[in-house]
């Protein structure tokens, strides 16, 4: 769009440019605003409900009657003024970080008995002038969302204020093509929340596969031998190589899910020290855990360079005889954090962590290596198909995120999608 043509179809606004059959309004102008000041006390007497409390908002697109809320009660003139309806919008209104200010939800359907709870405000759209869906899409677009996050008070805690929400500026298309744009939107959002959902399932059922393989609940097919249990100390030893060269290696840190990462890309900042000759050389093939912290799953196996290197308060190791995969998995799993808590917490010197004296005394499952292997692969293949999953859910919305760019701006009209 140049020039002229732009001008002829477009107006300059003080929310963007827009087509010149949108106005703006002020959402006062067409929706009402209320702050909600209902807490959690259950109190002898008032009217029992169920609360729409700020993580419901917070970790869900939509407002529906799966969501397990937490009970409470009220007045009956609160019940009244807060309860939710279909078609309402709830937002957060005060949070500890800015960017989680006016997270929007879209209620879709009416719950009995179901009342907005405290640091929320509800948003409820005046009938035919503005499609409530259409509105929850308007407030995660990125220029209303980010206009909230700017005038939101606080320093250590960020909040706003009715007038404030009620002043707001919404670019306002025809409501016929809210409701269109809505509907193409919310086909995104299906597909989202349908791939979500066999992501958790997935999950779960991965979940339950490890404890079935590793505990020997369910053996593989050809694999009957009669299963060890040994100390990790028998068939792993402790690695201590100090970087006393100062060199200039990949520093790694653990985390509780994905082992051993680039620090640099994980914190996005440098927390390490700038003289590195303390740091412990992890070289290739050789488990890492955080000593301090090892009961939280931190522990990692490095695969990728050639040498990285870890805090000194790491403890590094290296095995024989079983197959790392296995025994990374294994290490991972709930069963071994929980042992790792166990041993931390009857542990004289809690402050010195882990250690590895303590730690390679823990006994492991030891099948076949023909079995292990076929287990981690097992295993490897249920986070091969999660992953695939993955990265469908982040393709979806990646295309929401460039389809409300320009439907909601009117950059691109909705008709000549659907046509």
């Amino acid at each position: 769009m140049k020039g002229s043509a732009k001008k002829a179809a477009y107006k300059k606004t003080l929310v963007g440019w827009m087509p010149n059959d949108w106005t703006v309004e002020r959402l006062k102008a067409c929706a009402n605003v209320i702050f909600s000041n209902v807490d959690k006390h259950i109190v002898a007497g008032e009217k029992e409900v169920y609360l729409c409390n700020y993580t419901d908002v917070y970790k869900n697109t939509y407002i529906f009657g799966g969501i397990n809320f937490s009970k409470g009660t009220v007045k009956e003139a609160e019940f009244l003024k807060f309860r939710l309806k279909k078609g309402d919008v709830v937002i957060t209104k005060d949070s500890e970080d800015r960017t989680d200010i006016a997270v929007p939800a879209f209620v879709i359907e009416n719950i009995p008995d179901l009342v907005c709870g405290y640091h929320l405000a509800v948003i409820r759209p005046k009938s035919s002038i503005l499609d409530g869906l259409f509105l929850y899409y308007a407030l995660s677009s990125y220029n209303v969302n980010h206009y909230f996050q700017r005038r939101a008070n606080g320093i250590t805690r960020f909040g706003l204020d009715t007038e404030t929400v009620r002043s707001s500026l919404i670019p306002l298309p025809s409501f016929k093509e809210q409701k269109n744009i809505a509907t193409l939107l919310a086909t995104w959002d299906k597909a989202i929340v349908t791939t979500s959902g066999l992501i958790a399932q997935k999950e779960t059922r991965k979940k339950w596969l490890t404890q079935q393989l590793f505990s020997g609940k369910t053996r593989l097919k050809g694999h009957r031998d009669k299963w060890i249990y040994k100390p990790i100390k028998s068939f792993a030893k402790e690695v201590s190589i100090k970087n006393i060269n100062n060199q200039e290696l990949t520093v790694l840190s653990c985390t509780k899910y994905d082992g051993l990462v680039p620090s640099l890309e994980y914190f996005g900042r440098r927390i390490f020290a700038n003289d590195l000759s303390s740091y412990k050389i992890v070289p290739q093939n050789h488990f890492a855990y955080a000593t301090n912290h090892i009961e939280e799953g931190s522990i990692g196996y490095q695969s990728n360079l050639k040498e990285g290197l870890v805090s000194p308060m790491y403890t590094v190791f290296k095995t024989q005889i079983v197959n790392d995969n296995y025994l990374f998995r294994l290490l991972k799993s709930y069963a071994y954090i929980h042992e790792y808590q166990k041993r931390m917490e009857g542990s004289i010197n809690r402050r010195g962590g882990l250690r590895w004296d303590e730690f390679s005394k823990i006994k492991i499952p030891i099948p076949s290596f023909e079995e292990q292997t076929a287990i981690n692969n097992i295993l490897q293949s249920a986070d091969i198909e999660i992953q695939i999953l993955r990265a469908e859910e982040q393709k979806f919305k990646e295309q929401k995120k460039g389809l409300m760019q320009v439907l909601l701006s009117g950059k691109v009209r909705v008709n000549k999608l659907t046509n």
